[in-house]
């Protein structure tokens, strides 16, 4: 419980500023893929490393934002493999605390339940990643169907 008394105030005041910051615009998508982007972040940071402490070149890659709709796409499992991972950790940990809890081996019901809410809270926010992978790009346009939409 004294975990619980500083952080909820925590995590509610941090939310709070991420709305008033945020004011009149739809912040959960942005959210959603700076939680969900993890890997990405601990990439980024490892490379601004590297570059700083060992003069390594960072490491950047433009991905195309357009696609041929014609040429078939596997699904991007390289991409998502991490979040996947994670995914599939939070669940087994759910599994795990709800086996301890039913054979009486868990501390407390409160701190189970507190897990257990906040890996759903994470599997929530992860679950932008799927609509993200299953995207395959704007179609792209000639230039004539571009002056016409403007």
């Amino acid at each position: 419980l004294t975990f619980l008394a500083f952080f909820v105030p925590y995590i509610l005041v941090n939310q709070l500023l991420f709305l008033v910051v945020g004011y009149g615009k739809k912040t959960w998508r942005g959210h959603q893929y700076s939680f969900a982007l993890f890997p990405l972040w601990i990439r980024a940071c490892w490379t601004a490393a590297a570059n700083v402490w060992f003069h390594r070149p960072l490491g950047f890659v433009v991905t195309p934002k357009t696609t041929d709709p014609d040429e078939p796409r596997p699904f991007p499992w390289r991409l998502v493999a991490p979040q996947l991972v994670a995914a599939l950790l939070l669940l087994a940990a759910v599994v795990i605390g709800g086996v301890r809890l039913w054979t009486g081996a868990a501390d407390s019901v409160i701190g189970t339940g507190v897990n257990v809410g906040w890996v759903a809270y994470d599997l929530l926010v992860l679950s932008v990643i799927w609509k993200a992978a299953l995207y395959r790009g704007a179609p792209r346009q000639s230039i004539s169907e571009k002056e016409h939409s403007l």
